[in-house]
């Protein structure tokens, strides 16, 4: 008797393996293919997953049928030819097999414009009101109305498989699925959509507080010089590190539990082992949320963070470099070279303990923008409120991304940008500005210009006046006779009123190195 249960125990344990190991090598499709997806028009359209070696694989859509077979590790690709935009609903049918075999079938597919639309908080930040166990959402502004009238059926979401509200895969939009998705994604989609009258994907991956370090991909993120220091000087404190987050876990529990006596919050660490105890989590949501949708095609990129990065001041001042690598690190992976990625300059923000440095990343922002071609910077600072770490006016900030898109991705005339700084010269005691996109160089209240600071050589700065002097501005101050650095709401506390006709915002900028 007791052989007997021996035997069938082991026959169980057999067939459990045996089982696992049947549905390891059960063909899969990778989880970006789902009901209600959109295509990208224009390019050929990679599909893949994984299969037995050698398995044949056949994808049919929109009259094309092209085949291959698994590699020996397991991974399937075939490209279908690209295609123009379709708002017909079709079947993705994916067969597995050399007599037509298991069929998968992905319904309601469109054919349209694609985008990845990445970041942090302010981009996570949903459309409308949302409270569950995780937290409460306010919404944007008029965010009860936006959701009522989200009725878009060739507009499709994509939420992650990890999203923090529980949702996932491939929506259509409509009030039901828009509010938890993010705001600013969905106006940028909704202007994209209005405008060109085809469908529009918006691929969404972003994470609140999260840095810019933990999206980028390992081997650009790694080259940098900086990653490498703090990598060595992350090896020399480490013993600190890990007592550090240690108590911080220990205070978080004790907050989380309301107990008396709880921990007491730990000392910040001197800011060279902060700034390298931040750069622990180098590349992990890159890995896990950004991969698995390599080679999905697309049109390009949104980008809105920055946040995580302000402080210490070694980190904020490495972004522009950061944000770099993530940028090449996407046009490898995705292999296109000239990829349209549109960035969000951070909002205005107060607070002593980490908006000290906003204006570090902004800056960063900026000169990696220009610098880079196929990018796009969006300035936010005129809508910001200095007290709120999301401003709720996301409809703005979608609007101008479409417009860097519109004008650039899709060659529209439209008015995409507020000033950029040109050149700055020194003639006496005037500094001379021009700009880029300085079509009708105006104030934008009607009030003298503001926000500009001049320093002589010692490098103490002195607010100044300017004044518009047809295309340049004219920027001088009784304290320093002999400018030579200039800044433009860098640091600054004013909100400055410099604009073009468009009534788009001039960017902050300073000369200083």
């Amino acid at each position: 008797m007791r052989a007997s249960r021996r035997g069938a125990a082991l026959l169980a344990t057999l067939l459990v393996v045996v089982g696992g190991a049947i549905a390891e090598e059960a063909p899969t499709v990778a989880e970006i293919f789902g009901h209600h997806m959109v295509l990208q028009r224009d390019r050929p359209v990679p599909v893949w997953g994984n299969a037995p070696p050698g398995l044949r694989v056949s994808v049919e859509f929109a009259g094309q049928q092209r085949t291959g077979r698994a590699g020996a590790d397991g991974r399937w690709q075939v490209a279908l030819d690209a295609m123009s935009a379709s708002a017909a609903s079709r079947d993705l049918v994916i067969r597995f097999g050399d007599g037509g075999g298991e069929a998968r079938i992905i319904r309601d597919v469109l054919v349209g414009e694609v985008w990845l639309c990445g970041g942090q908080s302010n981009m996570f930040w949903p459309l409308g009101p949302i409270a569950n166990q995780r937290g409460r959402w306010p919404g944007v502004k008029d965010g009860e109305e936006e959701v009522t009238r989200a009725r878009w059926p060739a507009l499709r979401l994509n939420f992650d498989p990890e999203h923090e509200l529980g949702l996932s895969g491939w929506q259509v939009c409509s009030p039901e699925t828009v509010r938890g998705f993010s705001a600013t994604a969905y106006f940028f989609g909704r202007s994209l959509h209005e405008t060109l009258r085809v469908p529009i994907g918006l691929v969404l991956r972003s994470r609140g507080g999260s840095s810019i370090q933990a999206w980028t991909p390992g081997p650009e993120l790694e080259a940098l010089p900086f990653v490498q220091e703090q990598r060595t000087r992350l090896e020399q404190g480490r013993e600190a590190i890990v007592a550090w987050n240690r108590r911080m876990a220990e205070f978080r529990q004790g907050r989380a539990a309301e107990e008396t006596g709880a921990p007491a919050r730990p000392a910040p660490l001197p800011d060279e082992l902060e700034t390298a105890r931040k750069l622990q989590s180098r590349g992990e949501l890159h890995e896990r949320l950004v991969a698995p949708v390599v080679p999905f095609a697309l049109r390009g990129a949104i980008w809105y963070q920055g946040e995580s990065n302000t402080n210490p001041r070694a980190l904020a001042a490495a972004y522009g470099d950061m944000l770099g690598a993530l940028i090449e690190g996407y046009r490898r992976l995705w292999q296109d070279p000239t990829l349209p990625f549109y960035l969000v300059q951070l909002p205005v923000f107060e607070r002593p303990a980490a908006g000290e440095h906003w204006h570090i990343v902004r800056e960063g922002m900026r000169r990696l923008h220009q610098r880079t071609p196929h990018t796009g910077l969006v300035v936010t600072y005129d809508f910001s409120d200095p007290t709120n770490l999301h401003p709720p006016e996301k409809q703005e900030v979608g609007r101008r991304l479409a417009l860097w898109a519109l004008a650039h991705a899709y060659g529209r005339a439209v008015p995409h940008s507020g000033p950029l700084v040109r050149e700055v010269r020194f003639s006496g005691a005037k500094a001379v500005v021009s700009f880029h996109h300085d079509e009708g160089l105006r104030s934008l209240d009607g009030h003298p210009l503001r926000g500009f600071e001049i320093s002589g050589a010692d490098g103490r700065f002195f607010p100044a006046d300017a004044e518009l002097a047809g295309q340049v501005v004219l920027v001088s101050s009784a304290a320093v006779a002999e400018p030579r650095l200039l800044r433009f709401f860098h640091g600054g506390s004013r909100i400055p009123n410099l604009g073009n006709a468009a009534r788009l915002p001039a960017s902050p900028f300073t000369t200083e190195p």
